[in-house]
């Protein structure tokens, strides 16, 4: 792979962040209750966020792995599916379904739900831009 194509592969994990945000940004702008970054993040949506980023980037790395012809072993695929949905979808799907279900809750699991969405973007720029430079990569 040449230099020129991790930037590529940057950008295009960029561009899919910009997409997996731009809910947050139309509810920031067209909901006149969110006065600051912190009413946003206790929105009930970022969760919904959070879900779908850790689900992109489960199935770009698992497309990624099975168009590679390099030979990875598949304990330490199975390990990453398993980790990914046991300390990140799993988890997610919990606190989105309990702020939804329930309406007067401690401020502890709006700031875990934001701790998620930071991990599930975290994950998506690391493993998802590793996933993205094995789908760019000439081998493929």
């Amino acid at each position: 792979m040449k230099n020129n194509d991790s930037f590529k592969s940057i950008e295009i994990i960029c561009s899919e962040t910009v997409f997996l945000l731009l809910p947050l940004l139309v509810i920031y702008l067209l909901n006149p209750s969110i006065d600051n970054l912190i009413e946003l993040l206790k929105s009930k949506d970022l969760g919904l966020v959070a879900i779908v980023c850790w689900g992109q980037n489960l199935v770009k790395i698992i497309t990624a792995l099975i168009k590679s012809e390099k030979k990875i072993k598949w304990k330490s695929v199975s390990f990453y599916v398993s980790s990914v949905i046991a300390f990140g979808l799993l988890p997610s799907t919990i606190f989105f379904c309990q702020i939804h279900l329930n309406r007067y809750l401690e401020n502890s699991i709006y700031w875990l739900q934001g701790l998620f969405f930071l991990l599930s973007l975290t994950n998506l720029f690391t493993f998802g831009l590793f996933a993205q430079d094995l789908l760019d990569s000439e081998n493929v």
